[in-house]
């Protein structure tokens, strides 16, 4: 069943659907993200964006273990840490969640996301390193996480994710050089896009981002 309300400028949430697909884009609506989410055991395709939630997410998104797809991206107004139980979502092929007010660390749970393709956290307040575990993701495409505030280096084990097309790790605070395992990815057929900020070392780029302007 697919039960899509698009643009309908609705004003409060109801999740006891029996549903596999809800899209609920450019609506009004703003309330809490309701944790009775969490019932809906059969889907599979979940796309919150574009809306005036508030509040945090709710740790039973984690026990949505069908979805394949998990869009809550362009809510400003939502906040405060990404649940480790996100990554319990091993069916989980694109999970955007750019354009918000996330905080704190990218939990290294999100490792677990075994088929990710579309992985993007881009646009928020996030902090610490890049997690290790991000090298496990052996099907993702688009790794982007532009515009945080990470820190530390970027880790090796990124080249191991041979299937990678883009990855945007430009306008943070990230250190030290790019790992010769990652600038390896520059010899794949399938990769196409490195974003960087120039304070990161990498004789694989050619150009770099320094504040709002580029350089190479």
């Amino acid at each position: 069943m697919f039960f899509p309300i698009y643009k309908n400028k609705l004003t409060h949430t109801h999740t006891r659907v029996c549903a596999e697909r809800i899209d609920v884009t450019f609506n009004n609506l703003d309330s809490n993200v309701p944790t009775t989410i969490g019932e809906l055991s059969q889907l599979e395709y979940l796309v919150l964006k574009s809306n005036e939630f508030t509040g945090t997410l709710p740790t039973e998104m984690g026990r949505l273990t069908n979805l394949e797809t998990l869009d809550i991206s362009d809510n400003k107004k939502i906040r405060g840490l990404l649940p480790t139980e996100l990554g319990r979502l091993d069916r989980l092929g694109t999970f955007k969640a750019h354009s918000m007010s996330l905080s704190g660390e990218i939990p290294f749970e999100f490792g677990n996301m075994s088929k990710i393709q579309w992985f993007e956290l881009s646009n928020n307040n996030l902090n610490g390193t890049i997690p290790s575990t991000l090298g496990m993701l052996s099907w993702i495409e688009f790794l982007l996480l532009r515009r945080n505030f990470l820190t530390g280096t970027i880790p090796t084990e990124l080249g191991q994710n041979t299937n990678l097309e883009v990855l945007s790790l430009d306008r943070n605070k990230l250190t030290g050089n790019m790992p010769d395992a990652v600038c390896a990815l520059a010899d794949y057929v399938s990769f196409s896009e490195m974003q960087l900020d120039c304070d990161v070392g990498c004789t694989c780029c050619k150009s770099c981002n320094q504040g709002f302007d580029d350089c190479g």
